[in-house]
């Protein structure tokens, strides 16, 4: 079951991937810490307990944003497996309606043609 998205998260997909790949990337980036590109702000937090907190902070929201992410696309992909498996069932029915309406054309047909020649004899 899919956890809740908390709070203050984003609903935009695309918004949070963005930030999410932004994230990445400025984590990658050695020199990349809570000051911006300044790399004493590292140092700092290696040694500072609030720049340590804020790093922790940060990557925290990091990962709710992800988690939510997570659980967004595995609700969007159960909602695509059941319209898929609503299109199927439509479909079956769609089948089953044109050859009823077939048969009943071809009844028709005969019942008219019946009615013709019935006509035709009598008169």
């Amino acid at each position: 079951m899919p956890t809740a998205i908390p709070v203050g998260v984003r609903f935009s997909q695309e918004q949070d991937m963005a930030d999410i790949s932004t994230s990445r990337s400025k984590a990658l980036r050695p020199d990349f810490g809570p000051g911006g590109d300044d790399p004493s702000v590292l140092v700092a937090a290696n040694t500072d307990p609030h720049a340590a907190w804020t790093l922790l902070d940060e990557a925290s929201e990091d990962l709710v944003r992800a988690e939510a992410i997570v659980d967004l696309l595995g609700l969007e992909m159960q909602a695509s497996r059941h319209q898929l498996y609503s299109a199927q069932v439509a479909g079956e029915f769609l089948r089953a309606a044109s050859e009823r309406v077939s048969e009943a054309r071809d009844l028709i047909r005969e019942v008219d043609l019946a009615s013709r020649s019935q006509q035709v004899t009598h008169k």
